[in-house]
């Protein structure tokens, strides 16, 4: 038992100096050395727990994921920017409905997979240039049949409901994400729901 418990410590110290590694070369604009350290770090965190364990769900673990899908988001490889970031999405979600929660990493965490996936999704929903070279039919099956666009403002929708509830109604959080939705709602053609939560971002702007 002794010997197993210092081999999974040993484990998960070395999963934690690959995330060291991997932010510092990210600072550094090495993105490839970063992605590399972020996975490695992945890899032995699911070595030890499992992909499905209630320890993956720790603030460390999706702040890895987020980080890996932001990169593969600057390299434009959508697809598995898409990936991570919605396994970082469907860690977080359970966790914001608990009744301890406050203002809290979880709801920063939230709000940053919130932006990479929008833009991950009108990507794919917009970019006929982007959709020339990629199998976008691949990817919207990824989504379960449901339009980009669709889950981007679902996204934005929860996103909003949750700071609303956590941090109140005149935080300046809810400004960015009000930009993201009528965006989407104007390339969804809905031009009347898009002015209403400009109108909404405006009057945070001037409070």
């Amino acid at each position: 038992m002794g010997s197993s418990t210092s081999v999974h410590n040993q484990n998960l110290e070395y999963a934690d100096e690959c995330v060291e590694k991997g932010v510092a070369a990210r600072e550094k604009r090495n993105l490839k050395a970063a992605l590399r350290f972020f996975e490695e770090a992945l890899r032995i965190r699911e070595m030890v727990y499992g992909p499905s364990a209630d320890v993956n769900y720790s603030e460390p673990y999706i702040s890895v994921l987020i980080l890996v899908g932001e990169i593969h988001l600057w390299q434009s490889n959508v697809e598995r920017a898409l990936y991570f970031l919605l396994r970082a999405s469907e860690l977080l979600d359970p966790k914001l409905d608990l009744p301890s929660i406050r203002r809290t990493t979880a709801v920063t965490q939230f709000v940053n997979v919130t932006a990479g996936l929008v833009l991950v999704l009108n990507k794919i929903a917009l970019d006929s240039d982007w959709q020339q070279h990629h199998d976008a039919a691949t990817l919207r099956a990824a989504l379960g049949g449901t339009h980009p666009l669709d889950m981007a403002e679902a996204q934005l929708q929860r996103a909003i409901e949750v700071v609303y509830r956590i941090e109140g109604t005149r935080s300046a959080t809810l400004i960015p994400l009000f930009h993201m939705l009528a965006r989407v709602l104007m390339a969804r053609r809905r031009v009347m729901n898009a002015l209403r939560v400009m109108q909404r971002c405006l009057g945070l702007t001037l409070h």
